[in-house]
């Protein structure tokens, strides 16, 4: 199969419009208000629920937006290649504005929890569309490097969003924490709207309404199973049975529904692409990784270890530290080695890194888990952006939205599978080991809140304690123990990688739908 890169003819230094780079910057914004909103939200809950009640609802306000933002993206990179990039990413950012204001407005824990869904919906467009634009702005060899200010985006929020958050909450209003978004959201709506313009061929498209919602509905239904599964009901029960049986039903409707559409919101055909199809199945396997180490490292660190929360973060922020530094780099190999050989560093890497953390324990210092964490992060690096690259260059524009979100929609769709997977796992350990070394004297999961909270941790003995300790250590390492299996299988798959060969000098053969961001070329 051949499966050589071509591109347009393009300047290969810096873009000729200055005025590319306040683009740029706007999409930057953007994403950083959209990555913001976990790590800032997370530090408020314990307050806001103080103040509104409802703790049943507490995990609703982090998951219904995970829904929501993760079922919505390969619907807004299709309409983005129907309608525009820069129509449809304002009509998230709109949405996810108007979701910030809502939130914030919210006199109870339900309210709450819908105009975080709300907020999500929103959310869905800004990652995959920004990421899909600046494929669309920058030439093959500045491109890798542009990607990689996403992740560095994502990096500084992890950083800044706890600290934030904190200094809000205890000096102002939680409120404030969604009002924030407000005023540089408008700056990044109005830098868009200014300087982004396209060139579009005016058309009548048919709208895949049947396939979106299929879409919607199953990928919905799954991940509520998945979330709610073993929280809000068991795992073999009458709501699980019902809540799969539709995510069946309605992703069979979809795949039925696609293979007849006129404009598929989500064209199969694409995966007939053996680096599409490859690199999918890999992000897949990768967002369950890289959600393992996010999720779980920082409660280890501040559990087991019995670390701050303060410290806890920083060992996770080494991860945010080498992913963009890896994807800036990713640039310069993938001209040299090629995507295949690039997004294998990665994951070899990652594998590493993961192995690695197989002999924490107890006593072992947060240098070395951190120091585990910026191997993870460069082992994202390589590998992701070889991934959106890779894709981006596969393409045409016309299709190179909907190419862009399906990569990323699967590797979210992975971090939400493996989270239950691994919590379930961790949970069941954690509480049988606990069990057994206490005598089943007391409920495990309330020990454990206990311990994570320093007022309350105070009051548990030095014997429980260590007893809760040793039981998350050994929960942690089955954790690992599936993370290392994961990156196994992710090499594997990306061994399947056709050697693709850059083909910077066939510049004759130009992409079948013009660039239409009107911009020079």
């Amino acid at each position: 199969m051949n499966t050589s890169v071509t591109e347009k003819p393009r300047q290969t230094s810096e873009p000729a419009n200055d005025k590319v780079w306040l683009i740029v910057a706007g999409l930057m914004l953007t994403t950083f208000l959209a990555a913001l909103d976990g790590s800032i939200v997370s530090t408020a809950m314990p307050t806001i629920t103080g103040q509104l009640g409802g703790f049943d609802l507490y995990s609703w306000v982090f998951s219904i937006y995970l829904l929501t933002s993760t079922v919505t993206v390969p619907i807004y990179g299709k309409l983005a290649d129907l309608f525009g990039r820069k129509r449809v990413l304002l009509v998230g950012v709109v949405l996810f504005l108007a979701g910030s204001a809502l939130c914030g407005y919210s006199q109870d824990m339900l309210q709450l929890v819908i105009f975080r869904g709300i907020q999500g919906i929103g959310g869905g467009a800004i990652l995959p569309i920004a990421v899909t634009i600046l494929g669309d702005l920058f030439p093959l060899e500045q491109r890798a490097k542009i990607q990689g200010f996403t992740g560095s985006v994502w990096g500084i929020s992890a950083v800044v969003g706890p600290a934030l958050g904190g200094f809000i909450v205890d000096n102002t209003s939680w409120r404030w924490i969604f009002y924030l978004n407000l005023p540089f959201g408008i700056l990044a709506v109005l830098t868009i709207v200014i300087f982004f313009h396209e060139r579009l061929n005016t058309r009548n498209h048919k709208i895949d309404f049947m396939g979106a919602f299929c879409l919607l509905v199953g990928t919905s239904a799954l991940l509520l199973g998945l979330t709610s599964g073993g929280r809000d009901w068991a795992w073999v029960s009458g709501p699980s049975l019902l809540v799969f049986g539709v995510a069946v039903v309605g992703l069979a409707g979809f795949f039925m529904v696609e293979r007849v559409a006129g404009e598929p919101i989500l064209p199969l055909s694409l995966f007939k692409n053996r680096l599409i199809l490859v690199s999918g199945i890999a992000a897949l396997l990768i967002g369950g990784v890289m959600i393992g180490v996010v999720t779980y490292v920082p409660l280890f660190v501040q559990g087991a270890l019995g670390t701050s929360a303060t410290i806890a973060g920083g060992v996770l922020a080494t991860m945010s530290i080498g992913w963009p530094i890896a994807g800036s780099f990713a640039g310069r190999l993938i001209l040299r080695w090629g995507y295949r050989y690039t997004a294998l560093l990665g994951g070899v890497i990652l594998l590493v890194s993961v192995i690695m953390m197989l002999v924490i324990d107890r006593q072992t210092s947060p240098f070395y888990i951190a120091f585990c964490s910026l191997l993870s992060g460069f082992g994202l690096g390589f590998s992701t952006t070889s991934f959106v690259v890779a894709i981006q260059n596969e393409v045409t524009w016309e299709r190179r939205g909907v190419a862009t979100a399906s990569n990323l929609f699967l590797r979210s769709l992975g971090s939400t599978i493996w989270v239950a997977a691994l919590g379930s796992i961790l949970n069941n350990i954690l509480v049988s080991q606990t069990e057994k070394l206490t005598g089943g004297t007391h409920n495990p999961l309330d020990l454990m809140n206990a311990i994570l909270n320093p007022l309350a941790g105070r009051t548990i003995d030095a014997a429980t304690r260590g007893a809760v300790q040793t039981g998350l250590e050994q929960a942690f390492h089955w954790v690992i123990l599936v993370e290392v299996l994961s990156a196994v299988i992710a090499l594997v798959i990306i061994f399947q990688m056709p050697r693709a060969k850059i083909n910077r000098k066939a510049a004759a053969e130009v992409e079948s739908v013009p660039n239409p961001t009107g911009l020079p070329e």
